[in-house]
């Protein structure tokens, strides 16, 4: 889903009302050189930068924002294989935690496979792939997934896509 930004700062926009506290911290938030450093990535990069600082008690996964942003950088290739580069340690540090019982475990482990799949990384997905064992979980489509991302694999196909797109 889009995300509108101030014009002017490229501020995201991710709620309706700000009240006069939040904005003097927006203000000050924007005016500084690690905003302004990144004011101009992808809405959800920037919205993943600006959460914690002005709301710090949000529920947002700062790992799907920066999914999401990846989405959102599918036709930038630099900046989408910057995000990627980003994402993909924390995601791999998630499931370190986790067991292959978890449903959260087997998502996160095929989002990396298919993300260097996407950077062309084929080497580090394969690795990924091999990696997963055990049974997946009960969704009937996993398994699926999972094949059509090993023939994405072996074809060398890294066009950015879901791993549930058959074309």
């Amino acid at each position: 889903m889009p995300i509108p930004q101030c014009p002017g700062s490229n501020f995201p926009v991710y709620r309706r009302d700000f009240d006069d506290n939040d904005k003097v911290r927006i203000k000050a938030l924007v005016e500084t050189p690690e905003y302004q450093a990144i004011k101009d990535e992808a809405p959800y990069y920037v919205l993943r930068f600006v959460l914690p600082k002005i709301e710090p008690d949000s529920e947002a996964d700062p790992d799907f924002l920066l999914l999401a942003a990846t989405w959102q950088a599918r036709d930038k290739p630099e900046a989408y294989s910057r995000y990627v580069a980003e994402l993909v340690p924390l995601m791999d540090a998630k499931v370190q935690d986790k067991a292959a019982e978890d449903p959260d475990w087997w998502w996160r482990k095929i989002i990396v496979v298919n993300l260097l799949r996407q950077v062309g990384d084929f080497e580090g997905a394969i690795a990924r792939l091999e990696d997963l064992s055990g049974a997946p979980p009960a969704q009937t489509d996993f398994s699926q997934r999972v094949a059509l991302t090993r023939t994405l694999i072996a074809a060398r196909d890294a066009r950015p896509r879901a791993v549930d797109s058959a074309d």
